[in-house]
């Protein structure tokens, strides 16, 4: 599936916002985090349940917690989630993960959603909120704000705590706590206080009133370009308390840098899809006129099968693309270039269309609105940090430049 245009520079990272479809792209848990551990799964039952219901005309997600475990350490919690950034996505729900989508490019990045009902328990700690989970390389993190003492670390897992309702939580607004590691990552999550009201439509900025928010605050340092979004979900959450709240809609939105968000490069890289953004073959007038455009990939692809490097063409908008030819190149430090031969293209269906993609020839693969293609190259020996990949596409799109 595709995320679907909002308008002309915008598309949804997440599907279904409206819950329409339910239990198809949302992953209902209910379950507990423990303080210095992992999640655990818990049984649902008629008081601890995320279940997918008719409320009136609407669709919702309903999400209810009270199970009481009578453990600090312990919060317990119901949840729909879409996205999955806790290392390799279980294989049963294969439809619940769109593309991670890297920052490379993005000028807006909202989330919105909609709560028509919402209850927390007033004596007891409990919440309303959703979550939002990025990883982020090259970072910095202030780890002693006396001495002034930061630590560098390769790659975190970033989370976010938007607060709708919530009851006597320790937490405060814009701190940064480590939480505990995944998969060898450390994990570090921001708060964010927004409103403390049981219903509403709410709006968030996830650049500006997050992940610079946070920059802002001399807590963490790192650059847009290396975030990756991974994850969102509703949540309510109990400490020995109740929370319960009824999700009409919840999505996530971007925006492209330029005007134009058609094709999209995918990267196959640690085990999922992570989203290069853009390539600009865009020519207005000039209507079958090839342009060729260049990228270097952000994202390092992964080895299929020991031998191969498999990458994707989308195509988000409501415009075509005409691809006539695509070309992988690896560029080392001494400027040496190899070209990485086409192997295999092929559609969902694994229709192969290799015989469009592999020359110049005006013989063009047409990738309409929704549309999918999936690149296998062969890797020719290159591996390594030594090695720079270039993405070279030859084509159009005959949506006009503004």
């Amino acid at each position: 599936m595709i995320s679907r245009p909002v308008s002309a520079r915008t598309a949804f990272w997440t599907k279904d916002k409206d819950f329409d479809s339910g239990a198809r792209y949302w992953m209902p848990q209910v379950g507990y985090w423990e303080e210095g551990g992992g999640w655990t799964d818990l049984h649902q039952d008629s008081n601890n349940y995320a279940k997918f219901e008719k409320d009136g005309t609407d669709n919702i997600a309903h999400l209810r917690i009270d199970k009481d475990l009578w453990d600090i350490r312990k919060t317990c919690v119901a949840r729909v989630v879409q996205g999955w950034v806790w290392g390799p996505k279980p294989s049963d729900y294969k439809d619940y993960w769109p593309d991670p989508l890297s920052l490379t490019g993005v000028t807006d990045l909202k989330l919105e959603t909609r709560i028509t009902w919402s209850s927390v328990a007033a004596f007891t700690e409990s919440a309303v909120l959703v979550n939002v989970w990025f990883k982020i390389s090259n970072v910095d993190v202030l780890k002693d704000a006396e001495t002034w003492t930061w630590v560098h670390y390769g790659t975190i897992i970033f989370g976010a705590d938007l607060y709708f309702l919530h009851a006597n939580t320790p937490l405060r607004d814009h701190e940064l706590r480590e939480s505990t590691t995944s998969n060898g990552l450390p994990v570090y999550v921001y708060t964010r206080f927004f409103w403390n009201q049981a219903s509403g439509t709410f709006t968030i900025d996830l650049i500006n009133d997050i992940l610079l928010d946070a920059i802002n605050q001399n807590l963490i340092k790192f650059n847009l370009a290396d975030v990756t979004l991974y994850e969102v979900e509703a949540v309510v959450e109990e400490c020995n308390g109740y929370a319960e709240a009824k999700f009409t809609s919840l999505s996530v939105y971007y925006t492209f840098s330029g005007s134009n968000t058609c094709p999209t490069l995918g990267v196959y890289s640690n085990s999922t899809w992570v989203s290069e953004g853009v390539l600009d073959i865009h020519t207005g007038a000039l209507y079958n006129r090839d342009v060729i455009y260049h990228h270097y990939l952000v994202a390092k692809p992964d080895l299929i099968k020991h031998n191969f490097y498999l990458l994707k063409l989308s195509e988000l908008d409501e415009h075509t693309s005409y691809i006539d030819r695509v070309q992988l190149m690896a560029i080392n430090d001494n400027g040496t270039a190899i070209y990485l031969p086409l192997v295999m293209a092929f559609e969902r269906d694994n229709r192969s269309v290799t015989r469009f993609l592999r020359y110049s020839d005006d013989v063009w693969l047409v990738l309409r609105p929704g549309d999918e293609v999936y690149l296998l190259f062969y890797y020719n020996g290159v591996s390594g940090d030594s090695w720079r990949l270039m993405f070279i596409i030859e084509g159009h799109n005959p949506k006009g430049i503004s």
